[in-house]
């Protein structure tokens, strides 16, 4: 995906209206937290140039989420006629003593806001004042709050770059003029409606042509199009198959609350123990994220053999959604061991349940089951949704992230925390590399997991026994 090609289209696709209409439960919130932790302060006029750039460079920044009737449209991106900067970026300090942990707990306290619906979801903070954790000192912070239905994590990284240089110099170009809007442009909600429904019907050609071919390959060999599509329904069974859970017998309380907490850990030594136990850096990452499970619940009194984990894959690799801005993710729902003691054992494991898991030909109908999720009665959809979503307990995310040093308005990063929605779940645990080292971001609900430190520590402890395979 380059930045120049991004589309965004006037509608949500489904998965983003799915999400954003699950929201009506506050345990089903999809915001996206960031924290770049930076080695100094980021001088303050490069930086809002930069944003502003940024914003002015990509329409969504710009754009507010407009409701429309299930029945006839997918939510609408409207341009935001008083789009104002300095509500989107803001500056401040910290009033402590400048801790990691007042940090969190400031992201914590940030990502359990509401967006404002009349403005575009998303929102910067400078954060100044940070005296220890991996920028040292006279340290400061990056916060990014983000809406899900802006961007999945893929794109999102793309999305960030703009706000990152590669060089402490950097690009110094002022913000080009954002695309002038008529007066009440996109006030009327009925025109939006049209214009949506028109974008819908401008893609029926493309299915109908697909539809075509298929029943041209249904034509040539009959009995393979049975056999596929036999394939399909069984695939798709097993996806909406009712998960029994959630599996844990110590993360078993929901809230609205969560708190947050990171480590790192050198990429180099990641990827010799994925390799020296033949596995990737995301086996690696999960049997690091299990084996701690499997401490904590040790420690509780209470050891288990699996838990439900939800693992979203990325569905970017298909051309049609390589350059399509929003969500585009399948989740690979499954049963996760998290007993095996052997860390290779475990890696290999791991990756072959999950390469299963990605493997399943109904991942490629996640639009159309979201879809429908859409558009049922709201009772309804928030039920059969929380349904599903509170038996797990575990989301666990591997985001491809930047292997060279980043700088922010002068700046370089020296940490790159990323905490996922709980979306339901007890835990999100999420991997995103930055340089030379990786960055390992936990996600509570905090009556889930009362004793964060204690769920930290022993994660820690599940990575340490990784890394000894290097």
């Amino acid at each position: 995906m380059s930045d120049a090609t991004i589309e965004f289209p006037r509608a949500m696709g489904e998965q983003d209206a799915m999400l954003w209409r699950m929201e009506r439960d506050r345990r089903f919130r999809s915001t996206l937290l960031s924290v770049t932790v930076l080695d100094a302060p980021p001088d303050r006029a490069r930086f809002t140039a930069k944003i502003a750039r940024m914003a002015a460079e990509i329409p969504r920044l710009r754009q507010r989420i407009v409701p429309m009737p299930e029945l006839v449209s997918t939510p609408i991106w409207a341009w935001a006629e008083d789009f104002d900067l300095a509500y989107h970026l803001r500056f401040l300090r910290l009033g402590g003593a400048g801790t990691m942990r007042e940090l969190l707990d400031f992201t914590a306290a940030i990502g359990r806001q509401a967006f404002d619906p009349e403005r575009p979801p998303w929102e910067f903070y400078a954060i100044d004042g940070l005296r220890e954790g991996p920028g040292g000192e006279n340290g400061a912070a990056i916060l990014w709050k983000m809406h899900h239905a802006v961007t999945d994590g893929v794109a999102g990284v793309r999305i960030m770059r703009h706000s990152f240089d590669l060089a402490p110099d950097g690009d110094l170009r002022a913000a080009p003029p954002p695309r002038a809007l008529e007066p009440g442009e996109d006030a009327d909600v009925a025109r939006l409606s049209s214009e949506a429904v028109r974008e819908r019907l401008a893609q029926v050609p493309g299915r109908l042509w697909e539809g075509a071919r298929k029943a041209v390959d249904v034509a040539r060999d009959p009995v393979g199009a049975a056999q596929s599509a036999a394939r399909d329904l069984a695939s798709l069974r097993r996806l909406l198959a009712d998960m029994p859970g959630p599996l844990s017998p110590v993360m078993t309380a929901r809230s609205t609350n969560f708190h947050v907490d990171a480590f790192q850990v050198p990429i180099a030594a990641l990827k010799a123990a994925a390799h020296a136990a033949g596995g990737t850096v995301s086996d690696a990452f999960l049997a690091g994220v299990t084996g701690g499970l499997h401490r904590y619940h040790a420690r509780h009194g209470k050891p288990v053999a699996a838990l439900n984990a939800s693992i979203p894959i990325s569905l970017r690799n298909a051309a049609a959604d390589s350059d399509v801005a929003g969500t585009h993710i399948a989740v690979a729902r499954l049963a996760l061991r998290i007993d095996e003691p052997d860390p290779a054992r475990r890696i290999r494991a791991h990756h072959a349940v999950v390469a299963e898991a990605r493997d399943e030909p109904a991942q490629a109908y996640s639009d159309v089951v979201a879809g429908v999720l859409y558009r049922l009665p709201l009772p309804l959809a928030l039920r059969t949704y929380a349904a599903s979503a509170t038996k797990n307990d575990l989301v666990a995310s591997s985001v491809p992230g930047i292997p060279a040093p980043v700088f922010v308005a002068g700046a370089r990063a020296r940490a790159f925390l990323t905490f996922g929605p709980l979306s339901g779940a007890a835990v999100n645990a999420t991997l995103f590399t930055i340089d030379d080292m990786a960055n390992v971001s936990l996600n509570a609900d905090a009556a889930a997991v009362p004793d964060l430190d204690a769920l930290v520590a022993c994660v820690r402890e599940g990575f340490d026994e990784v890394l000894a395979l290097a």
